[in-house]
C-alpha cells in the first residue's frame, strides 16, 4: 500500500490447495441381517487439511441423503437386500467412498383363516386370521386388473388374532384381499397369497335360493 508517506510494507496471505481424499473407511452397521427396519449405520473418517464437510447416503440407487454426521438412523426399509454407498467429502471437494449390502428379515407372514366369499353391494367385507401378537395387520384389495380399491388395518390381540372388517363401496366384480404384519418398529412381513370374493348387486327380492337384484 501506498500513501504520501512512501509503501508500505509487503503483505502475505498463504493458500493451499487440498487434493488428498479423506481417509479410507469402512460402512459399520450392528449386523447386516435383522428385523429391525431402521438400522444405524456409522461411516467415521478423518481429513487432515480442509476437515471433513458431509457425507452422502445413496440407498438403493435413489436420491441420496445428506449428512453432516458420522452417522445415520435409515427410514424404514422393506424386507429384502439392500445397497448402500456412502462417499464422504472434504471441505475441498475431494470424496472417499464404500458401499454394504445389507437385508432386512421380515416378519411371519400373516394368515387368513377366513374371507366371506360374496357380498352384496353395501355389505361389510370380513376377514379374520392369525399373525404375531400385538401388531397390526394392513389389509388390501385389488380389482381384477391388479389395482388398489380398498385399504385398513386392523390390531392382532395378545394371541395373534385380527378380524379386519370393511363396508364394501365397491363395484359388482371380482377382488382379491391380501394383508401383511407390521410392528411399532415399522417392520413388516411380506404379503400373504390373495384370497378371492365377490361383490354381486344389492338384493332386492330372496325367493328361497334364489336372489334378484338390481
Amino acid at each position: 500500500f501506498r500513501n504520501n508517506v512512501g509503501w508500505g510494507d509487503t503483505a502475505h496471505y498463504k493458500i493451499a490447495l487440498d487434493t488428498t481424499a479423506p481417509r479410507p473407511f469402512e460402512i459399520n452397521m450392528d449386523t447386516i441381517a435383522s428385523d429391525n427396519p431402521t438400522p444405524e449405520v456409522s461411516y467415521e473418517t478423518q481429513d487432515t487439511l480442509s476437515g471433513i464437510s458431509h457425507a452422502l447416503l445413496f440407498l438403493n440407487g435413489k436420491e441420496p441423503l445428506k449428512s453432516t454426521a458420522a452417522f445415520t438412523q435409515l427410514s424404514p426399509q422393506l424386507p429384502g437386500k439392500h445397497a448402500l454407498l456412502i462417499r464422504v467429502f472434504d471441505f475441498a471437494g475431494n470424496s472417499v467412498e464404500d458401499d454394504l449390502e445389507f437385508e432386512i428379515l421380515p416378519l411371519p407372514t400373516p394368515t387368513i383363516d377366513f374371507v366371506t366369499k360374496t357380498v352384496s353391494q353395501g355389505e361389510s367385507v370380513f376377514a379374520s386370521g392369525k399373525a404375531i401378537p400385538n401388531a397390526f395387520i394392513d389389509v388390501k384389495i385389488f380389482n381384477t386388473t391388479g389395482r388398489e380399491v380398498l385399504k385398513g388395518t386392523a390390531a392382532t390381540n395378545a394371541a395373534g388374532n385380527w378380524e379386519f372388517i370393511a363396508l364394501s363401496s365397491l363395484d359388482r366384480g371380482n377382488y382379491t384381499l391380501s394383508a401383511i404384519s407390521r410392528d411399532e418398529r415399522g417392520a413388516t412381513s411380506y404379503f400373504t397369497e390373495a384370497t378371492a370374493f365377490r361383490v354381486k348387486a344389492k338384493t332386492v327380492i330372496s325367493l328361497g335360493p334364489v336372489d334378484l337384484g338390481w
